[in-house]
């Protein structure tokens, strides 16, 4: 099997595992995630139809443009069918009737070209092995001056969220519980460097490039409730095989690094983490 495949198998696994812990998780997330739902949102609001959101996840940012633009035929692609399962369950709270999610792999998918008015994405395309081959489908599947709207993460150093796990993590020799790291070589921050990120779409032919960063404070009450949280979120998906003294270094360890972070009078965690947001024309 080809590195190529063995990323798509590595995330597609990693999400289905993980997609428990967004259920449970995904409130308290979005509390602060949906300000990026709802920028995209005013970016698009006066775009045409259908909306493409690609690599969707537990739903978003597809669920907050349905709602906000019900006049709007909104599509939602995503590789991992527990994820969608969340997804499908959150919009009927909503009553949603202009949604529709799609189980695929967006590289392997057919995508009709100039059919989109806009095609959005939320943490989705720092994943993707092959960017440009993304941005050129992308590209090709708007209609002319159709909007390409997407968000990714800032540099590792100030996505504390993401980086205190990332780093510990990696401290370890996970290799050997059978966890393949090595796979997601895309990660997060892979694309936190705006101007490299701008150089990326305007290759492609996108125009009118704008740019903004969006913070985002996640306030949790406890180290306890930190440490479960990334253990329902990260650890747990991850390494259902490693032994209990590994476990328990992990969380140790984890714990001394988001203690910097802590109120010691209130045991507050606050953690603030900037989001990228680029907004593009065909």
């Amino acid at each position: 099997m080809d590195t190529l495949s063995n990323t798509k198998n590595f995330q597609i696994d990693k999400w289905n595992k993980g997609a428990k812990g967004y259920n449970k998780w995904h409130d308290f997330l979005e509390d602060e995630f949906s300000k990026v739902s709802i920028r995209i949102t005013e970016l698009i609001r006066k775009s045409s139809n259908p909306i493409l959101d690609i690599a969707t996840g537990y739903g978003e940012p597809a669920i907050t443009i349905a709602k906000l633009l019900p006049c709007s035929k909104v599509f939602a692609i995503d590789k991992s069918p527990q994820m969608l399962t969340i997804a499908k369950e959150k919009s009927k709270i909503y009553e949603l009737n202009n949604i529709e999610f799609i189980e695929a792999d967006i590289t392997e998918t057919h995508l009709h070209k100039n059919c989109y008015g806009s095609i959005v994405s939320r943490w989705g395309i720092m994943l993707f092995p092959n960017l440009d081959f993304i941005l050129k489908k992308v590209y090709k599947s708007l209609v002319k001056g159709g909007k390409f709207v997407a968000v990714v993460w800032g540099q590792k150093e100030k996505v504390p969220l993401l980086n205190i796990p990332q780093t510990v993590l990696g401290s370890y020799d996970l290799e050997r519980f059978g966890v393949k790291t090595c796979c997601e070589s895309n990660g997060p921050f892979s694309l936190s460097n705006i101007d490299k990120l701008k150089e990326q779409f305007s290759k492609i032919g996108f125009i009118n490039l704008y740019v903004e960063k969006i913070i985002l404070t996640i306030k949790i009450n406890s180290l306890e409730q930190y440490i479960e949280g990334v253990k329902e979120l990260d650890i747990n998906p991850l390494l259902s095989n490693i032994d209990y003294n590994t476990k328990e270094s992990i969380i140790k360890n984890l714990k001394e690094k988001v203690s910097k972070y802590k109120d010691n009078k209130t045991g507050l965690i606050t953690l603030e983490n900037e989001a990228i947001l680029i907004s593009s024309i065909k």
